[in-house]
């Protein structure tokens, strides 16, 4: 380690590489001085000090020593008493030889003068730009084809081996310095090329593809200009110039020739033609030249006289000055959003004009909309579109070359002065009207992902001065000053006019708050007028009432007492009394006082939806403790957590679920049932006592306890008895999990008021069974090779398990060990007496129907009616020897055979011919149990095959190779469908096998199961054969001859390593998506997955390979499987909610609005509903609507409330369903208050979080004291009450309605714009096709982020994503319409019944349209690396890098991946210069090898590609 020490500033990756470089070497550095974010991270990682550039004028660097300072990419000038601080010298980087090339941009310059040789220099810092002498230069040749990024990078590379060569005279303390030699010649800053690069065709083409080489940056900052072309009406920008092919053009220079979907072919000086690419307008939309007049076939573009070049010029460089004003205030606008305010229900054109103030200045004006935003808005700052007429109109004929609005952001400070406000506007207003114009291209010059932030056309504030401004494209507020003073302009097709109006009214109040007090803080501001405060403060205080406290279980003590005889709890298994329910409860609650329970624990409470649990929860409450519900089909770990966090030391159980992993004391409820309540009395509890802990989920992923005090709930039950129509005797439907604080109202208020609860859900559950399947892949001979099939016979005999299935395999390893299921089924049917016996399969057409059915019902006999056999046709022509004859009709006759097999079951006689030619009426003897044979078709991954089954009447035996979870549901569906539509009872039966093996991790299994499985795996050549056509080798292969992977894999013989490989292929395919492989909790998950797309039954294949005796020591494993994926989600039911209703003949349902979907198909049903309750999520207007048509006689109520406020907070009675859904009004001794994002009280209409106080606020979270503190809080204008921050946004109309927006935290900012998803959601489901809808933002930084939306399509409908993509453009921009439109059969839900967001699934590819695949082993390797460093599940191999969200940060990340996975020769130079999969992968082919064509040309392609994408986008 050297002692020599460094301070670093600059920027980019050239610096990341020489940190590296010197740092390696034992170079110390002090600090680097950045403002590149990437760097400022690594910097963090490797444990370097990282200042923003700004400590260069703060003074944090006076502190700081250093020998050296390296200045590497830095554009800035430091100061010159920071270089003299440097203990030995200050150097610095420079892309160019000097003095020849002194000054900035000096690749471009170079390639315009037609240079052929170049170089960089480092040299010694002074205080004169680029003067000092020279420490170390490297020479560099410009080839034809370089452009200013490759030139660049060329730069890059020589100086970084530059760099390497200085830092042994670094190290040693001796660096020596020579003086420069020869013309200096200095390009400025502001220096322009000419006519600000607007292509001019009196000139050679060489010149012109000069100039377009010199303005290309690649993926980089284009610090000159971009290239222009003036069609006489417009400037346009242009991506690409490049020479056509063709004979040279008669026309006259300037002439457009020909178009080509990517741009046009203009004719240049001497009849060259030049092809012009990528056109856009200065936005970046694309162009068009087929649809655009100016760019006709004939047309001419005007040519630029020398007196107009050298006016543009001049106007040029007064915008080169004023630049660095407008972009620093774009990067500043951050508040570009719509102001939230309802958008305009009847759009129109024109505005909405209203005077604001005849006499004031325009600083005051831009104060008040400013503060007026900020206010509304929440942002610092306020973001405001710019136009200066006078500046406009000196423009002149120049105009089209500059933008008519620029951005300009406002600071509000809260704790500034109002006059102080009005002060820096009126200098902000001076400075941008002293500023130059701002060229249009300033944006697109820009990186691509920065090009969309803070442009001033996307503001939705403007001002404007003087004469009329050009129409702004997205201001939907105008501030206007002229000859009349301020007005103010409001779109109509934003605003209707009176909201508007009240817009208006609330710029209006900040104006002449800020003129009448100016030496107030801006803080007390008040937009709203003074009536408009009158109105809100009765809005806010709510009613107050007091109301005696009684606790929950009191008041269902003192029903009973009233009612001790009418019933309490129903399920379609049994009936409780209150008298018996209150019982029950305490002889549970005195069996757990005797055990240990002491008044003011918590208990937790995991166990099925029964009578039971009603009992147990209610047993808790008297025993003066807190219960603490578990939703036994929640994984366990979340059970250990929650059990953990709350301290609860014992914990109620009747679930197989939650005898895993629970660490507090079980205590089985069959055993606290026991005993006598005799004298036994409940303690007393208050109304500060907990009545439950109730967990949520939490933003972190780590659930939060809620902890509610009896004195909420008294509180809530007394609002209920106001608000919810009643009367004792009343039936209310319980629908609802424990896990969700509205099962309280269901359970507790209902029985403390009289009514029966029917529990849906509750009747006994049957978990989805579970069966034993077996295949095994050998026929040695072997005295113990079926020791695995009857050990497992019995353990599933004996474990609960429904069937042992035998398949039917014939003279091969694959299954040799059964040839004949009859035969193991008759002996499995001697040993067992509960299990199913079943063929999987009989293949039919192998055998006369007699033998078939005569030999089952023998096992049917023996087994006392346990048989069920699925059939197969057969496949492998070898297993015809049999019955030959049979093979080519073995599918057209398979139907006819299964109708005889079924009618010699029933016992008819069926009439065959003997050998005399006679037809004998023919019966089987014995006479089976069974009256109908079970029977299943086995079934691979042919829909129709499915819909075949079901049209029939056949279960289904099916399997997962060769098809997605997803898939199969789909047919699953088809199943279903036409079973019901063929009008068969019931719904069918989908049994699936799935190899299996649990235990107690996934990685333990996965060694386990390895080699066995691919023994396996090899027998079958199917099988691998379904996993081939993903199988990178195969691919290729297939791709150079045009055949398939499976054809390839059929006509060539893999080598043993391409088999191996291939085998490992196949293997993590299956252990990952199609088995039954892991821990415990891993494959109750995948059953549960499987379960939930309609299969039945899991059929467990157990003997693939894996020892016998290893594969029985772990058959308990699949038990407790089978007890996990049983435990079903509270909401769940045999019978759907509608039926309950029916049964029950219930008044009451409270359910959420994803469970009230679920009864639009069955409104017969629902006759005797009389209330209707549905909160928890928002409602939509279409299902309040669907709700009121299917039970017009019931009233609807939407119910609003989080459960940090017990329950509910507010209720509306849904009679009419109008623009909205409100949230109705407080409900007692509640107080709402809707806060600006800067914690102000918000004005009428404007958006904001909704507070929540009162009787109803809980007691906080349970041991989160710092969440507790941010969301339970008291504010400064209402002492002594506390608030919680709901998170939910919402706005109080001028009648008083509360309309719900959706959550805070379902706000996400795209490239600079805060997105509402919910108002993407609102779009899709309006949409006739969908159902439902759920919008995400998915990507971990704000380059990667994209939308992708998740959509029910309705029944009969089919949604065409495209379709859709362009049909939302007619309502949304562009930017909020999803990148991937998913469609799925349903949206998860949680075990509350709302929609699971984080279990929806990935979308299935990164880009859209067709994604070409590697070709090599390289390149699957380079995607492979790609897609994880960018987060991406699949990569286009011509996609750019740095168009798919890289950045230079991760670009060095790639490089040291790549110089690892192949060859150190790899530089960051090729990184940048072939920034495709393809490109780099050639590059890395060819070793040392450099084609200089091939980055520029790649990159054309990569802009070409992205100028397509625009036009779709545009397109659509």
């Amino acid at each position: 380690m050297n002692n020599i020490t460094a301070l670093i500033v600059g920027d980019g990756p050239l610096l990341l590489q020489c940190l590296e470089a010197y740092m390696a070497s034992g170079g110390q550095v002090t600090a680097v001085v950045t403002q590149d974010s990437a760097i400022a991270s690594h910097g963090d990682a490797i444990g370097v000090r990282v200042l923003n550039k700004s400590s260069v004028v703060s003074g944090e660097l006076e502190a700081l020593e250093f020998d050296y300072l390296l200045s590497i990419a830095n554009l800035d000038m430091l100061p010159e008493s920071l270089l003299k601080r440097a203990r030995k010298m200050a150097i610095n980087f420079h892309d160019g030889p000097l003095p020849r090339y002194a000054g900035l941009n000096a690749t471009s310059w170079a390639i315009l003068q037609g240079e052929t040789a170049h170089g960089v220099t480092w040299h010694e810092m002074t205080g004169k730009a680029d003067m000092g002498g020279i420490v170390e230069a490297a020479p560099l040749t410009i080839d034809p084809n370089d452009t200013a990024f490759s030139l660049n990078a060329k730069c890059f590379e020589a100086g970084l081996a530059s760099f390497k060569a200085m830092i042994p005279s670094l190290l040693a303390g001796n660096v020596t310095v020579r003086p420069q030699d020869g013309a200096r010649t200095y390009f400025g800053r502001y220096k322009r090329p000419d006519a600000a690069a607007t292509l001019r065709f009196d000139v050679s083409a060489d010149d012109t593809l000069a100039l377009s080489r010199a303005m290309t940056f690649g993926p980089y900052t284009n610090t000159l200009s971009f290239l222009k072309v003036w069609t006489g009406q417009r400037v346009l920008l242009v991506s690409d110039v490049e020479a056509a092919t063709g004979a040279a053009s008669l026309a006259a220079h300037g002439t457009v020739i020909a178009h080509d979907a990517d741009g046009v072919v203009v004719a240049a000086q001497g009849g060259q033609l030049l092809r012009l690419s990528g056109l856009t307008d200065s936005s970046g939309a694309a162009v068009d030249p087929a649809q655009s007049g100016d760019l006709a076939l004939g047309a001419r573009l005007p040519d630029l006289a020398a007196s107009d070049v050298a006016e543009l010029d001049r106007h040029t460089v007064a915008a080169a000055k004023a630049e660095s004003f407008w972009m620093a205030h774009s990067a500043r606008a951050v508040a570009s959003e719509a102001a939230p305010y309802p958008r305009a229900l009847k759009p129109a054109a024109g505005v909405h004009t209203f005077p604001l103030d005849a006499g004031a200045e325009l600083s005051l004006g831009l104060a008040a909309v400013a503060v007026w935003s900020a206010h509304v808005g929440g942002a610092s700052s306020a973001a405001i579109a710019f136009h200066d007429g006078a500046q406009w109109t000196g423009l002149g004929k120049y105009a089209a070359w500059f933008a008519p609005w620029r951005p300009l952001a406002l600071d509000v400070a809260g704790d500034a002065q109002r006059g102080e406000l009005v002060a820096h506007a009126r200098a902000l207003v001076d400075a941008a009207r002293d500023k130059g114009p701002l060229a249009c291209d300033a944006y697109m010059r820009r990186p691509r992902a920065e090009r969309m932030q803070g442009r001033a056309d996307d503001f939705s504030l403007a001002v404007a001065i003087g004469g009329d401004a050009p129409k702004h494209p997205n201001a939907d507020i105008i501030l206007r000053a002229g000859e009349a003073g301020l007005t103010l302009e409001i779109s109509a097709g934003a605003y209707d006019a009176d909201v508007a109006g009240v817009i208006a009214g609330h710029i209006a109040s900040a104006l002449a708050g800020l003129r009448d007090a100016p030496q107030e803080a801006v803080s007390g501001l008040d937009v709203r007028p003074a009536a408009e405060r009158g109105a809100l403060a009765a809005f806010e205080a709510g009613t107050a009432t007091r109301v005696p406290f009684v606790s929950m279980h009191q008041g269902v003590t003192d029903q009973t007492a009233r009612s001790p005889d009418r019933l309490a709890l129903r399920t379609r298994d049994g009936a409780m009394t209150y008298a018996e329910l209150d019982a029950a409860s305490s002889q549970v609650a005195e069996q757990l006082m005797a055990r240990g329970v002491r008044a003011g624990e918590t208990v937790g409470v995991c166990m099925n939806r029964s009578m039971d649990l009603v009992v147990a929860l209610l047993a808790v409450l008297k025993t003066g403790c807190a219960y603490v519900p578990l939703d036994p089909a929640y994984p366990a770990d979340r059970l250990d957590f929650m059990l953990e966090d709350s301290q609860s030391h014992f914990v109620i159980t009747d679930a197989p679920g939650a005898q895993e992993g629970v660490r507090a004391q079980r205590l089985a409820f069959g055993e606290l049932r026991g005993g006598s309540a005799g004298g036994w009395r409940a303690p007393e509890v208050g109304p500060q006592d907990l009545a439950y802990l109730i967990y949520t989920s939490g933003s972190t992923g780590r659930p939060k306890g809620v902890k509610v005090q009896h004195g909420a709930l008294a509180n809530f039950f007394a609002a209920m008895d106001v608000r919810l129509p009643y009367k004792e005797g009343d039936t209310w439907l319980a629908v609802t999990s424990p896990n969700f604080d509205i099962s309280v109202l269901e359970l507790f208020w209902t029985l403390s008021r009289g009514l029966t609860v029917a529990l849906h859900g509750a009747e006994t559950q049957k978990t989805k069974p579970f069966s034993l399947f077996y295949f095994a892949a050998s026929s040695a001979a072997n005295a113990d090779q079926y020791k695995l099939l009857f050990a497992g016979a019995r353990f599933a005999d004996e474990n609960g398990f429904e069937a042992i299935w035998t398949p039917e395999r014939h003279f091969h390893d694959f299954g040799g060990s059964y040839p004949n299921p009859a035969v193991t089924s008759a002996a499995l049917a001697a040993i067992t007496k509960n299990v199913h016996i079943r063929a999987g399969s009989c293949v039919l057409p192998l055998h006369h129907p007699i033998r078939v059915a005569e030999d089952w019902s023998v096992i049917d006999n023996v087994s006392r009616g346990r048989v069920g056999l699925a059939i197969a046709t057969g496949w492998q022509p070898n297993d015809f020897v049999l019955a030959p004859d049979n093979f080519a009709t073995r599918r057209d006759t398979l139907s006819e055979r299964i109708d005889t097999l079924k009618r010699l079951w029933r016992g008819e006689a069926v009439p065959f011919v003997n050998p005399n030619g006679v037809e004998v009426p023919t019966r089987i003897h014995p006479r089976p149990i069974q009256k109908e044979l079970p029977i299943w078709l086995t079934i691979a991954k042919a829909a129709e095959a499915f819909e075949s089954a079901g049209r029939q009447g056949f279960n289904v035996l099916t399997h997962l190779l060769g098809m997605s979870v997803a898939e199969l549901g789909g047919n699953i569906a088809r199943y279903r469908e036409a079973w019901r539509k063929a009008g068969h009872p019931g719904e069918g039966r989908v049994t699936l096998m799935l190899h299996s093996f649990a235990g107690e991790t996934d990685d333990d299994v996965c060694e386990t199961v390895r080699e066995p499985m691919k023994a396996y795996l090899r027998t079958s050549v199917d099988l691998v054969r379904d996993a081939a056509w993903t199988f990178p080798t195969l691919v290729q292969k297939g791709e150079k001859t045009g055949r398939t992977a499976q054809e390839v894999m059929d006509a060539e013989p893999l080598t043993d390593e391409e088999m191996d490989a291939l085998l490992d292929h196949a293997f993590e395919r299956y252990f990952q998506t199609s088995g039954l492989f892991g821990s415990v909790e891993t494959c109750a998950e995948m059953a549960r997955r499987v379960h939930g797309i309609g299969v039945d039954e899991i059929g467990c294949l157990v003997d693939f390979g894996v020892d016998q005796d290893l594969a029985i020591e772990h058959l308990p494993y699949l038990k407790r499987v089978m007890d996990r994926a049983g435990a079903s989600p509270s909401h769940e039911g045999r019978h759907t909610v509608a039926e309950d209703v029916e049964f029950f003949g219930a008044s009451h349902l409270q359910c959420t609005p994803s469970m009230a979907m679920m009864l639009g198909g069955e409104t017969e049903k629902l006759a005797g509903l009389q209330v209707l309750c549905v909160g928890g999520e928002a409602l939509p207007m279409e299902l309040a609507r669907s709700l009121r048509t299917a039970a017009p006689q019931a009233k609807l109520f939407n119910m609003y409330g989080p459960t940090e406020t017990t329950i509910w907070s507010t209720m509306c009675h849904i009679d009419e369903v109008g623009n909205f859904i409100p949230l109705g009004e407080a409900l007692l001794n509640t107080t709402l208050r809707i806060d600006s994002p800067s914690g102000r009280p918000q004005p009428a209409l404007a958006a904001g979080e909704l507070l929540i106080g009162g009787d109803g606020v809980t007691l906080g979270y349970w041991n989160r004291e710092d969440l507790t503190a941010e969301r339970f809080v008291t504010l400064p204008d209402r002492p002594g009450e506390v608030m919680y921050r709901t998170g939910d946004l919402v706005r109080r109309h001028s009648d008083g309605k509360l309309e719900f927006l959706g959550r805070i935290d379902h706000q996400v900012k795209l490239r600079g714009h805060r997105i509402e998803l919910g108002e993407i959601e609102a779009a899709l489901i309006a949409e006739a096709a969908i159902a439902q809808a759920v919008v995400v933002a998915l990507g971990d930084s704000n380059e990667n982020k994209r939308l992708v939306a998740y959509c029910v399509v309705k029944p009969g409908a089919e949604l065409d994503t495209k379709a859709l993509r362009s049909q939302l453009l007619q309502s949304l921009p562009e930017i909020m319409v999803p990148a991937h439109i998913v469609v799925l059969p349903s949206l998860p839900l949680t075990p509350n019944g709302k929609i699971d967001r984080k279990a929806l699934p990935a979308p299935e590819a990164a880009v859209q349209g067709a994604v070409e695949t590697p070709s090599d082993e390289v390149e699957q390797k380079l995607a492979s690396t790609w897609s994880d460093l960018l987060g991406l599940p699949a990569v286009d191999v011509n996609a750019n890098f740095f168009d798919l969200g890289g950045h230079s940060l991760l670009a060095f990340q790639m490089l040291r991946r790549v110089q690892s996975d192949f060859s150190r020769d790899v530089t960051i130079t090729d990184v940048f210069r072939f920034p495709t999969v393809r490109t780099l992968a050639e590059r890395i082919r060819k070793g040392g090898s450099d084609d200089k064509d091939k980055p520029n040309a790649g990159l054309g392609r990569a802009q070409a590609r992205l100028a397509a994408r625009r036009r779709d986008s545009a397109g659509a």
